[in-house]
């Protein structure tokens, strides 16, 4: 209805032909709704239990992927506590998001005050920059930590065995 053509068929052959609304229908369709730290107790469990464990039982290393990532909530926060959790730890973080400008934001690791809110302070304050605005940035650590790729996940699946941990 927005681009005026009446069925499917119609708008589809818009959108391989034009990148502008194949943004944007990406932008109508993903959520993007992230924050750090969300859901606090999984976090807790994961600092706890988790982490220590594959820290054991790898090595020392721990290779993780968060698929969907976002802005890169999810990865920062894995990354800082796993930091935490096993700082001996050797760390890689993959990100994946099928919308190519969230994933430039989510490389800069910026966060507002809001994308904050439940973060355990300690772990907010040992691993992220306050900024004059009262948002977050992520550490020179972690940025170097996580990468992140465009992928769509009905097209891209790990090899098994590749990963310690899928989030």
């Amino acid at each position: 209805q927005r681009r005026g053509v009446n069925d499917l068929v119609a708008y589809a052959d818009i959108v391989r032909g034009d990148v502008d609304e194949t943004n944007a229908l990406l932008d109508r369709i993903t959520i993007n709704v992230s924050q750090l730290f969300r859901n606090p107790e999984q976090w807790t469990r994961m600092a706890e239990d988790i982490i220590p464990e594959l820290a054991r039982t790898g090595n020392g290393k721990i290779r993780a992927w968060s698929a969907g990532c976002s802005f890169g909530a999810e990865a920062y926060s894995l990354a800082a506590t796993a930091q935490a959790a096993a700082p001996d730890a050797r760390l890689e973080i993959r990100a994946s998001d099928i919308d190519r400008r969230i994933l430039a934001a989510a490389g800069r690791g910026e966060f507002s005050e809001d994308d904050a809110r439940t973060a355990p302070k300690q772990l907010l304050e040992a691993s992220f920059e306050r900024r004059a605005d009262g948002g977050w940035t992520a550490s020179r650590e972690l940025l170097r930590t996580v990468s992140f790729h465009h992928e769509d996940l009905l097209a891209v699946a790990p090899p098994a065995g590749s990963y310690d941990l899928v989030l």
